[in-house]
C-alpha cells in the first residue's frame, strides 16, 4: 500500500513540503517450488511458510531512506528422486536446549519446540537500509547503512546423484538463458562485471550469522540414463567419492564494514570466506567419512556419555542416586550408540566396496535401491530382519552369476569370453555372499543405532511424494 502525509517545509505554494511514505507488504503462507528438469523428473521442492516481505520507501525533509526486509518462518526442501537414502535436504535443527532435553529423556524424539514450551526464532531474516540523505548523485554511489541476516542452524543430508543431476540442471538454464534472443551478445563474465561498468556501493555494515551445519552425504551412482546425460558435469565432481555422516560444521560470522565494493567484488569476498571455512572445517568431513565409521561422532558420543556419567557420580556423593542411575543410562546410550553407528558405517562401506569388485553394475544398483527403498531400520529386530533379506539374496546373485556369466561369455566370444565369465562369476561368488554378510552386520547395528539414538533427531519426511510423470511427451499421468 501506499500513504503519504504532509510535513512543514520550504517554500512551496502551500506553505508546506510533501512528505511521502511508501510501503509495500507481502504475506505468504506457503510457498512451494519444484524443479523438474528436461527427463522429466522431479529433483528437489523447497518449502517455505510465514513469507514475510516489507518494502518501505520514506521521503522526509532531514529523514530519507528505502529499507527492504524479508522473513522466513520455516524451510524444508525434499529430495524428489524416487529411491534415495536422504527423502530430506534440508531442514532446521532443534535448538541446543530441546537437544539436551530429549538426551536426558524430559521430551519424547521430534517433538517440536513450541509444543514442549521452548521459543523458535524464523528460519530467516533478512534486512537492508539505503541511505538516501547522503547519496552521492555526482557519482551516483548508493549508501548502504545496513545488510544483515540471520539464519537457523540446519541439517543438511546431500546424495551424489541429486548433486550432479541439479548441477546438470543448472549449467542447462544457463545455456537456454544465453542463447535467448534478447541475451546480451557478450558472453564474458568478466567483461560484463567489470568495474567500469558495475555500479559500485557504499557498505557502513555488512553482516552474515554464524551458521551450523550437520552435514551428510550418501554417494549413489546414477542410472545409465542420467549417467549419459550427466557425464560433463560428473567428471568434474570427482569428490563425490566417499560418503560422510553427520559432519558437526560451524561456519564464522562474516562481519564487514566501511566497505566501497562492487557487486563482484562482494560475491568474490563471499566466496572466499566460505571457502576458507570449508578448508577449516575440512577436518572434521574426514573425521566424519563412514569408511573410518566417523571416528569424531563416536568420540563425541563417548564425551557426552562420560560427562553424563561423571555428573551421576557427583550427585551420587550429595545422595542422589537418582542422578546417579540416569548418569549411568544416558552414558550406556551414548557408548551403544556411538559403537553402533561405527561399526554399521564401517560394514556398509566394505560391503559396498565387495559389490563394486563383483563387477555386477546391476547387482550393485539393485543392492542400493533396495536399502533406499526398504528405509533405515528402526530397531535392531527390523535390521535384522532386512539384513538376512540382503544376505540371501546376495548368495542367490553370486551363484546365479556363476552359472550365466560363462554361458553368456560363451556365446558372445567363445571360449575366451567362456574363461572371462568364468572368472566374472567366481569372483562374484566370493564377494556378493561376503558384502550380503557384511550388510547383515550393517542393516542390524544401524537398528541398534536407531533404537538407542539419544538425541532423539526427529525422522522428518518428505512433505508429499513424488509425482509419476511420463505418459505422452512427458505430461503429468491423471492418477483417477
Amino acid at each position: 500500500g501506499t500513504c503519504c502525509g504532509w510535513g512543514k517545509a520550504g517554500r512551496s505554494p502551500e506553505g508546506v513540503k510533501r512528505a511521502a511514505r511508501h510501503q509495500v507488504k507481502v504475506r505468504l503462507s506457503k510457498v512451494a517450488i519444484t524443479l523438474v528438469d528436461i527427463r522429466p523428473q522431479e529433483l528437489a521442492t523447497f518449502y517455505f511458510s510465514e513469507v514475510a516481505g516489507d518494502v518501505l520507501r520514506v521521503e522526509k525533509e532531514q529523514d530519507r531512506f528505502r529499507s527492504a526486509s524479508l522473513i522466513v518462518g520455516d524451510c524444508q526442501v525434499d529430495n524428489m528422486l524416487a529411491k534415495t537414502p536422504h527423502p530430506v535436504l534440508l531442514y532446521p535443527s532443534p535448538p541446543p536446549e530441546t537437544k539436551e532435553r530429549q538426551e536426558r529423556g524430559e521430551i519424547p524424539p521430534g517433538t517440536p519446540p513450541e509444543d514442549e514450551g521452548g521459543e523458535q526464532g524464523p528460519f530467516l531474516r533478512f534486512a537492508a537500509v539505503e541511505d538516501l540523505n547522503e547519496k552521492d548523485f555526482a557519482t551516483d554511489v548508493p549508501i548502504m547503512k545496513k545488510l544483515q541476516a540471520e539464519l537457523r542452524d540446519v541439517e543438511l543430508n546431500l546424495e551424489g546423484r541429486l548433486v550432479v543431476l541439479v548441477l546438470t540442471f543448472y549449467r542447462a538454464c544457463a545455456r537456454l538463458l544465453l542463447s535467448a534472443p534478447n541475451a546480451p551478445l557478450e558472453r564474458d563474465e568478466l567483461v560484463l562485471f567489470a568495474p567500469s561498468t558495475s555500479r559500485r556501493l557504499y557498505f557502513e555494515m555488512f553482516a552474515l550469522p554464524p551458521v551450523k551445519v550437520n552435514f551428510s552425504f550418501a554417494r549413489r551412482d546414477l542410472s545409465a540414463d542420467d549417467a549419459k546425460a550427466a557425464a560433463e558435469v560428473k567428471s568434474s565432481m570427482a569428490w563425490l567419492a566417499a560418503s560422510v555422516d553427520n559432519a558437526p560444521l560451524a561456519m564464522n560470522a562474516l562481519v564487514t564494514r566501511h566497505a566501497f565494493m562492487d557487486w563482484p567484488t562482494l560475491l568474490a569476498v563471499l566466496s572466499e570466506h566460505y571457502h576458507k571455512e570449508c578448508v577449516r572445517q575440512l577436518y572434521r568431513v574426514l573425521g566424519s567419512v563412514e569408511v573410518l565409521g566417523n571416528p569424531v561422532g563416536l568420540l563425541r558420543n563417548l564425551g557426552s556419555g562420560f560427562h553424563a556419567f561423571k555428573s551421576g557420580l557427583t550427585g551420587l556423593r550429595h545422595g542422589d542416586q537418582e542422578s546417579f542411575k540416569e548418569g549411568t543410562k544416558t552414558m550406556v546410550r551414548h557408548s551403544a550408540h556411538g559403537l553402533s553407528n561405527s561399526i554399521a558405517k564401517v560394514s556398509s562401506s566394505m560391503s559396498r566396496g565387495l559389490a563394486s569388485a563383483a563387477n555386477d553394475e546391476d547387482f550393485l544398483r539393485e543392492r542400493e535401491d533396495r536399502k533406499d527403498h526398504t528405509g533405515r531400520p528402526e530397531s535392531a529386530q527390523v535390521g535384522l530382519r532386512q539384513g538376512s533379506t540382503q544376505f540371501f539374496k546376495s548368495v542367490g546373485s553370486g551363484f546365479a552369476g556363476m552359472l550365466r556369466l560363462p554361458a553368456q561369455g560363451y556365446k558372445a566370444r567363445g571360449a575366451s569370453g567362456m574363461l572371462e565369465g568364468l572368472a566374472k562369476g567366481a569372483t562374484g561368488l566370493v564377494c556378493k555372499p561376503t558384502s550380503g554378510f557384511l550388510d547383515l552386520i550393517a542393516n542390524t547395528t544401524e537398528g541398534l543405532r536407531n533404537q538407542t539414538n539419544p538425541s532423539g533427531k526427529p525422522l522428518h519426511s518428505r512433505l508429499r511424494e513424488p509425482r509419476a510423470l511420463g505418459g505422452p511427451e512427458g505430461a503429468l499421468r491423471s492418477l483417477h
